[in-house]
């Protein structure tokens, strides 16, 4: 682990309310913590550098030192207060579909009873262990094949059956065992994808894979043919508990549907809402035939809630400005800073301008290993003294959703109750040959600098309070920025956006890639963003067919392009290409030189935009969009500029190419790769300016800030900010 590192409860915060932050220190004695303003967040030697302001705060001092540990694995646990009795002729059956099959067991199931049994399986055998210390092994499952395993106990003997659902996936096979259980157990608890280790006092030995319908009979069942509970709990009481997982899906409750019932829960939100061993593709939507999605996916890294105590509770100080903060925590030679996003007090005067962060997109990607973290890398974070640690060093701390489990399946969900080493200042991304190589906060703190070097106030608003406040958080400001990737959003917050923008809103979008994917989230399930990658757009993995709804809402997920709402509806351009982590410059268009985009070019008599910059080494890199009116831009849209001559490795998006036959709309046209620099006007007073590529902050500081593209924004900032009229005459 980290030798110190912490997370909060809230990533952001108003003056007057309270943060719990937890920590974790290997040290001996105390940490030391102080509040700061995070004024730039850059290692590059070439700009700024990493820089803080120290803030008095009645929460800075010292605290003990304690090391809090992160349990990862989701299992499934059912505690049966007193006991089911389930005499001596009972029967246990689940069906199972393994995803990871090795040389390492893996359980599927414990009973606890006075004397336990448990089932697990390996690339070697499927086994039942029974009290005696006995076991009995079945031949190996095949991976992704499902299989109902069922044991069987009548006092005097035990059989236990491994049948597959689909015959060609071979025939039925049982062992049978005499004696190894006293009569009259009782049934005190079912764990389910784990079990415990008594020596190191956790779960262990998870199982990755699918599990649906685990049940207990009061009857003995010692029959080939597949179990089904419909139509034995329809006809007699013996089903004492079925745990149908088709019933709460979005949340994390295991129903009992036997007469004695028993719910459970599920630890480490293992994924739901995933197609079942009935599941036929007649139906697509979890929630039009619940009993076809009836299976859990249990992973052995899944991780929802690290659980640590709380070390202190910060109350943010009454009179804090709005800004970007964060608690520093340091001990011995380590360091960490937990970045909090401070908003001006709801009774508060409101700055012209707010910067909204994109804090979904931070927490989705949120300890992205890009498989990069080579030599080069160390070298480079060595050399310029960067975030120390990677996520490739420290995968204890869970995944992003562009990560694959161990098992191969994608990463759905993304939690904040966990450190997060990939938002910290100075965290590097890539080795960049021309610049600095950085994303997320450290290059959306590009935009904090330029804004404090160009005297324009504002406040600090976050993806997740636009959220749950909706249109009324943007209500007071002339002017709302963007961070450089807001990629992922909720109905909510584009619907906020969309009404701020067609009510008279001034908006500016300096990104790329923006506006792309579409978020589940759910208040039962607190603290979590979910993916679902369907129907084309680039991506790390694809959801399988059937598993394109969200299990948290329900809703049809993937690309907000398929959900016909493509981002050149809201900001006039969308996603259209994508390259290595490189950039090149725009060309003024003859639009730009019109009387009415006089005043967004003013003082500059360049014809080439951006070519220089920190990220890439120039201002149009990356990722990039384009305009385009059939996909929603408004036509009274102007495109100011376009971005020209980008590197061989760049290509369009797979949703631009519908065959690999060019006569059938194959391969993706070239003119399609460029960023389209874009302004329009509302009939409400709103005006949207969009850069339309991810690299354009980096090049704000070239020059300390005197240059054609510090001067662009600058004007249209401060025209935005005053809420001058803007509209042109032509």
């Amino acid at each position: 682990m980290v030798p110190i590192i912490g997370y909060t409860n809230r990533s952001s915060a108003r003056p007057g309310e309270q943060v719990e932050v937890k920590v974790s220190s290997d040290y001996d004695g105390s940490y030391d913590v102080d509040f700061v303003q995070i004024l730039s967040a850059d290692p590059n030697p070439a700009s700024t550098g990493v820089r803080y302001r120290e803030m008095a705060a009645p929460f800075n001092g010292s605290y003990p030192s304690r090391k809090q540990q992160v349990r990862t694995g989701s299992y499934g646990v059912v505690d049966i207060p007193g006991g089911t009795g389930i005499g001596n002729g009972w029967t246990f059956s689940v069906r199972v579909q393994p995803w990871l099959l090795d040389e390492k067991y893996q359980t599927v199931a414990v009973l606890v009873m006075q004397q336990s049994i448990s089932i697990s399986i390996s690339a070697r055998d499927t086994v039942l262990a029974l009290p005696s210390g006995l076991q009995v092994a079945l031949p190996p499952m095949f991976r992704k094949k499902w299989y109902e395993l069922r044991v069987v106990s009548d006092g005097a003997k035990v059989s236990f059956h491994q049948i597959p659902l689909h015959r060609r996936d071979g025939g039925p096979v049982h062992k049978t065992v005499l004696g190894g259980l006293q009569h009259d157990l009782a049934l005190q608890r079912v764990v389910l994808a784990a079990e415990w280790d008594e020596s190191s006092g956790r779960y262990s030995r998870f199982f990755n894979g699918r599990l649906e319908d685990p049940a207990i009979l009061t009857s003995t069942i010692d029959t080939p043919e597949l179990l089904d509970l419909e139509c034995v709990a329809n006809r007699s009481g013996d089903v004492a508990h079925w745990w149908d997982f088709s019933a709460d899906i979005p949340g994390q409750t295991l129903s009992d549907r036997g007469i004695r019932r028993a719910p459970g829960q599920v630890i480490n939100l293992p994924t739901r809402a995933v197609c079942g061993s009935r599941w036929s593709g007649r139906e697509m939507n979890w929630t039009q035939a619940p009993r076809d999605y009836a299976a859990i996916h249990f992973h052995e890294d899944d991780l929802y809630d690290s659980g640590w105590e709380t070390d202190f509770v910060a109350t943010i100080p009454e009179n804090l400005a709005s800004g970007v903060y964060g608690f520093r925590l340091r001990c011995g030679r380590s360091e960490d800073v937990i970045p909090l996003y401070v908003l001006p007090g709801k009774a508060a005067p409101k700055k012209a301008v707010a910067l909204l962060v994109p804090t979904f997109t931070y927490q989705v990607y949120a300890n992205f290993d890009r498989a990069n973290f080579d030599d080069a890398y160390r070298a480079r974070r060595a050399e310029w003294g960067g975030y120390p640690h990677h996520p490739a060093e420290h995968r204890e701390y869970g995944y992003s959703t562009y990560d694959r489990h161990r098992d191969g399946s994608g990463v759905i969900y993304s939690s904040s109750r966990r450190p997060v080493l990939t938002d910290r200042p100075g965290y590097i991304c890539y080795v960049d040959r021309k610049g600095s190589g950085i994303r997320h906060l450290s290059a959306d703190m590009h935009i904090v600098e330029w804004m404090h070097a160009s005297g324009i106030e504002f406040d600090v608003i976050t993806d997740h309070d636009l959220h749950h406040e909706g249109r009324a958080l943007l209500q007071d400001y002339h002017c709302v920025l963007t961070g450089t990737h807001p990629e992922y959003h909720t109905v909510e917050t584009l619907d906020a956006l969309q009404a701020y923008i067609d009510d008279g809103g001034k908006f500016v979008y300096l990104g790329g890639n923006g506006f792309y994917w579409k978020l589940g989230i759910s208040n039962s399930v607190p603290d979590v963003l979910e993916v679902r990658r369907a129907e084309a757009g680039t991506r790390a993995w694809a959801s399988d067919p059937g598993e394109y709804y969200h299990a948290l809402d329900g809703a049809f997920g993937g690309l907000w392009r398929r959900n016909r709402r493509p981002p050149q509806a809201l900001v006039g351009v969308g996603m259209t290409a994508q390259g290595y982590f490189e950039g090149t410059y725009y060309r003024r268009l003859p639009e730009s030189y019109r009387p009415d985009m006089a005043w967004m070019f003013e003082g500059i008599q360049d014809e080439l935009l951006g070519d220089f910059g920190l990220s890439g080494g120039g201002a149009a890199g990356f990722e990039l969009d384009r305009a385009d009116i059939e996909l929603g831009t408004p036509v009274n849209a102007v495109v100011v500029a376009r971005s020209e001559k980008h590197q061989a490795h760049f290509g369009v998006t797979p949703e631009e190419v519908l065959s690999t036959l060019p006569h059938i709309g194959g391969g993706g046209s070239a003119d399609l790769i460029r960023a389209d620099m874009t302004y329009f006007e509302t009939p409400g007073g709103g005006a949207v300016f969009s850069v339309g590529s991810i690299t354009f902050c980096g090049s704000l500081s070239h020059n300390n800030y005197e240059n054609n593209i510090s001067q662009l924004l600058r004007n249209v900032v401060r025209r935005f900010a005053v809420g001058a009229e803007v509209r042109g005459e032509r």
